[in-house]
C-alpha cells in the first residue's frame, strides 16, 4: 500500500519498504486462512431484512468451471457435461461451485452472498 508506483507483486517485493515473511508469495497464500463461520456470520448480520410479512428470497447456483488440463490441481472432480456431439465423452474434470445469496426486494444486479462452496 505504501509503494504507489507498483503495478504488479515483482516491483512491489523491490520496494524498501516490502516485508518479506514468507520465501514465496504462493507460501503466504497457503499459510492464509479464512474463518468460515465468522465470515458467514458478517454475511448474515448485514443482509438486508424482508418487511414485516414478505418472505426473504434465497436463490442457490450451482456453476461448473471446467479445466480438463489442469493436470496439477488434484481436488478437481468428474462433472457431467451436457448437449455434447454424439461419440465425445459425457464428463470433464474441473471444479463446482455453490452459492446461495438473499435476493433484493426490488430487482437490481445487486445480491447479498450467504454462502459460496
Amino acid at each position: 500500500m505504501t509503494e504507489t508506483q507498483a503495478q504488479c507483486l515483482p516491483e512491489l517485493s523491490q520496494s524498501p519498504w516490502f516485508e518479506r515473511h514468507w520465501s514465496s508469495i504462493y507460501e503466504a497464500f497457503e499459510d492464509g486462512r479464512i474463518d468460515q463461520t465468522r465470515l458467514q456470520e458478517v454475511f448474515a448480520r448485514y443482509l438486508p431484512r424482508p418487511e414485516t410479512g414478505n418472505p426473504l428470497w434465497v436463490g442457490i447456483d450451482a456453476s461448473n468451471i471446467a479445466r480438463p488440463c489442469a493436470i496439477t490441481s488434484a481436488d478437481r472432480t468428474a462433472q457431467p457435461v451436457h448437449n455434447l456431439p454424439k461419440g465425445t465423452k459425457a464428463i470433464t474434470y474441473g471444479w463446482q461451485f455453490s452459492t446461495m445469496v438473499v435476493l433484493p426486494e426490488t430487482p437490481s444486479s445487486w445480491t447479498y452472498l450467504l454462502s459460496q462452496r
